[in-house]
């Protein structure tokens, strides 16, 4: 059995042709994880920081300065952009706040999730609780991991708390 020249032609041409989205994807969200990365490293440098250890999902970027104890948070919302960050020497414990819903179909209960925020409990009663939000449904469409990733950070954040006093 030989294959003649334009077969393989066109077997090479209709893989490229299959692959191009999945490269370009792949291009645009690697691009965009370094222009977050880039704002998220020049918030900590105005706080005389260095990201050690950071985290990109979906529209945001969250890291931590491991030696000095902030943590950084930094969302693109809609065409506006959210910085904030944490000392978190100031903090008593961290939470995930989950608002979400249920609703009743034929099949049973479904949950849809509204919102996703890392919550920050500061030790001092007169200051306010710090929210980074993670997921909110009237900007994305779709949860692609931020629950999961909330998880691991709180947990993260919180031993770094612990390990602080």
């Amino acid at each position: 059995m030989e294959i003649d020249l334009g077969t393989t032609l066109v077997g090479v041409v209709g893989l490229a042709i299959f692959a191009l989205p999945f490269v370009y994807d792949y291009r645009n969200r690697k691009k965009k994880e370094r222009l977050l990365f880039q704002s998220l490293k020049g918030i900590a440098q105005e706080h005389n920081c260095e990201i050690s250890q950071y985290e990109f999902c979906s529209d945001f970027i969250i890291g931590l300065d491991e030696s000095k104890n902030f943590a950084f948070f930094y969302k693109k919302k809609e065409e506006n952009f959210v910085s904030q960050h944490v000392d978190l020497s100031e903090i008593q414990t961290c939470h995930t706040a989950k608002k979400a819903r249920t609703i009743k179909t034929k099949e049973g209960n479904l949950v849809i999730t509204d919102r996703i925020e890392l919550c920050f409990t500061p030790a001092n009663n007169r200051m306010n609780e710090i929210r980074f939000e993670l997921y909110d449904k009237e900007i994305n469409t779709q949860l692609s991991g931020q629950l999961q990733l909330a998880d691991k950070w709180v947990k993260q954040l919180n031993d770094r708390i612990i390990n602080i006093k």
